[in-house]
């Protein structure tokens, strides 16, 4: 940038002509936007230096190669496009040159208070670990409370719900009571009223009838007196029609009064309905004292909301300022033993304790797989070579993930059971066929036995029994079945077995290397 200085005229010297304004602000829509020089086509009386526009062309075309946010970068442009022009004007140069060096030293100022605020900023950090642990200890301590709180409310709100049901009822069944013991009344009184008027009735028929006794009697002295046949007659006819009267009103009666209740019932249905009333008001007593309790309960549960609802807000607030969490299980996974093992060993650690144990558990497998040598370990420990790791070439270990190996081992199993059951299937076929020619030979020979010869079996059973290959052989068939290129087999077949020997937390593992080593029976 410096070179441009030596054939560049100076301001203003080189203004000859006219040129167009960079950019113009205009007004649109209660808005402030800038318009280039080919939108406004507004001229400027005063021309830009060529210097200062070769020195923006300059600056701009460097800073099309640099990110937006990589600061460092561009402060680096701007203070070599500063330094050219210092250069380029030596006569204001120790002025500019001093100010230049005022700003060095401002920004070298700011940049070592920066450096002393870092503490600061890792305190902060180191502060907001502990409140993390905090809120989930909080979290933790408070959840089994909170979930008791809950259970109880849901039991709460299915009692008061039972007792809301069972008050309806009760209140059902007085309004029902009440109208019957209403319709019992009205019967009673109706009862009651049909007995004085019976009564009256009675008494007047009985005096009725005591008269006619005595005029009767009279009547009778009389007759006897005298033996007169026409008072006989007329006594005779005023009898009997008193007779059919008393008949007739002895008949009304009974018809009036049929539906009429003893005395005795009515007392026993006014004792019942005295203590229906009484259980009501018991039980309106205890409604009202489950009332009160349920609003004492809802209250406390208001309350209990409300200090959950302040604590989930710090929770969030926390989190909010707080960094985020490893998922230590999925890390967990990956390491040699699985998630079991993992849980087992840092089930009381914080994250730099995991992350410590994480790093050792990765240089320790790293130590192993360099210090392994499987061939010395198949000369040493095992008095044969399995059938799919024998080869006459040199063999290069490749890089295996417990999780790569589980998986090869759970397909190894399952292509295992598949070929046990397809030579089942086939040997029963075969002696479902042989017991079908069998059957069909003894017929034949039934129907046409020949003279002088005994039917013969048309093959054995031992002829066709199960025959299974041995572990080895299907092993290396496996392999050979995954892997078509032999040298790239017996790579991956080797890096297996490693895995196998070295892996000494997985049962499955475990297991599979002894049938191998001819340890265990497969079975």
């Amino acid at each position: 940038m410096a070179d441009a200085v030596d054939f560049l005229e100076k301001w203003p010297a080189h203004a000859t002509g006219r040129s167009y304004a960079r950019s113009q602000a205009s007004i649109v829509n209660s808005r402030i936007v800038s318009l280039s020089e080919v939108e406004t086509k507004i001229s400027n009386l005063i021309p830009k230096p060529k210097f200062l526009e070769t020195l923006e062309k300059n600056i701009a075309d460097r800073l099309k190669d640099i990110q937006p946010d990589d600061r460092d970068s561009r402060f680096q442009i701007f203070k070599e496009a500063f330094q050219s022009f210092i250069y380029s004007f030596k006569t204001y140069k120790h002025f500019l040159s001093s100010i230049y060096q005022e700003y060095e030293e401002f920004l070298n100022f700011y940049k070592a208070e920066a450096q002393k605020l870092r503490p600061v900023k890792e305190y902060l950090w180191t502060i907001s670990q502990e409140c993390d642990e905090r809120i989930l200890k909080i979290q933790k301590k408070e959840k089994p409370e909170i979930n008791s709180l809950r259970r109880e409310i849901v039991r709460l709100r299915d009692l008061i719900s039972q007792l809301k049901g069972e008050k309806l009822g009760l209140e059902t069944q007085v309004g029902h009571l009440t109208q019957s013991l209403k319709e019992e009344h009205e019967k009673f009184r109706y009862e009651a009223d049909a007995k004085l008027l019976l009564i009256s009735e009675i008494n007047a028929m009985r005096m009725q009838f005591d008269e006619i006794e005595v005029i009767t009697k009279h009547a009778q002295i009389k007759t006897n007196e005298n033996d007169d046949p026409v008072l006989l007659k007329i006594a005779l006819e005023q009898a009997r029609k008193a007779q059919s009267v008393s008949e007739f009103e002895l008949v009304q009666l009974k018809a009036e009064y049929v539906n009429v209740m003893p005395k005795n019932r009515y007392d026993m249905l006014m004792d019942e309905n005295l203590q229906l009333k009484n259980d009501f008001e018991a039980i309106m007593k205890e409604y009202e004292g489950l009332n009160e309790s349920f609003k004492l309960l809802k209250n406390q549960l208001n309350e209990v909301m409300k200090q959950r609802d302040e604590s989930e807000s710090k929770i969030q607030q926390m989190q909010k300022v707080s960094t985020p969490r490893p998922e230590w299980n999925e890390v967990g996974r990956k390491l040699p033993g699985g998630l079991t093992k993992w849980l087992e060993e840092t089930v009381s650690m914080t994250s730099q304790e995991k992350m410590h144990f994480m790093v050792n558990q990765f240089t320790l497998q790293n130590n192993e797989n360099t210090e392994f040598n499987l061939n010395t370990y198949i000369k040493e420990e095992l008095n044969f070579i399995p059938l799919f790791l024998q080869t006459d070439s040199t063999v290069k270990p490749r890089p295996m993930q417990l999780r790569d190996c589980l998986l090869i081992v759970h397909e190894l199993w399952l292509t295992r059971k598949s070929e046990k059951d397809f030579i089942k299937e086939q040997s029963l076929g075969q002696r479902r066929r042989l017991l079908t020619s069998r059957r069909l030979s003894q017929v034949q020979t039934r129907s046409h036995p020949p003279a002088g010869t005994q039917s013969k079996s048309p093959s054995t059973h031992h002829q066709h029994r199960d025959v299974f290959k041995s572990f080895d052989e299907f092993l290396n068939h496996f392999f050979k079945q995954i892997y078509g290129i032999e040298q790239i087999r017996i790579e991956w077949a080797h890096t297996f077995y490693s895995m196998l020997v070295k892996e000494t937390h997985c049962y499955k593992l475990i297991e599979l290397k002894k049938i191998i080593d001819n340890k265990v029976r497969e079975q």
